[in-house]
Parts: C-alpha cells; sequence; structure tokens
C-alpha cells in the first residue's frame, strides 16, 4: 500500500498523464484524480499502477524515502 503522493511522483517521473492510467484501469480520469489524492491506496491498486507504468521497488522505495526527507524542513 502506498500513498496517493508516491503514486503521483512515479506517474509524473515515467511521463504518463492520469487519463492514461485512468484509461487503462478502465476508470475515469476524475475517478483516477481522488486515487491520487487519498492517504492511502490499496494494494490491489498500487499493485495494477504500478504495473502500468513499470516502476520496480527501487523507484518505490527512493521517492518514498524522498518524500519523508522532504517532509523534515
Amino acid at each position: 500500500m502506498y500513498s496517493g503522493q508516491t503514486i503521483k511522483v512515479l506517474r509524473l517521473m515515467k511521463g504518463y498523464s492520469q487519463q492514461g492510467i485512468a484509461r487503462e484501469l478502465g476508470i475515469s480520469q476524475p475517478a483516477y484524480s481522488k486515487l491520487e489524492k487519498r492517504k492511502t491506496v490499496n494494494k490491489e491498486s498500487s499493485k495494477k499502477i504500478l504495473a502500468i507504468i513499470k516502476c520496480s521497488a527501487d523507484d518505490v522505495r527512493s521517492v518514498q524515502e524522498f518524500l519523508v526527507s522532504s517532509r523534515s524542513y
């Protein structure tokens, strides 16, 4: 399970639009936007999104570490 913010950063890093991912998931762009605004994204949705944008566990860890470290300033 990851935060919506983590998912958003990964999506942007990989160059995907909300519309493109929503289409792959079979949901509307507004529904996808709400997903990225959540504090946590369920495991099933997270796995699907990460597979679509081809993110590795290392990518996820790096973004999470960055987000945590940036909050301390």
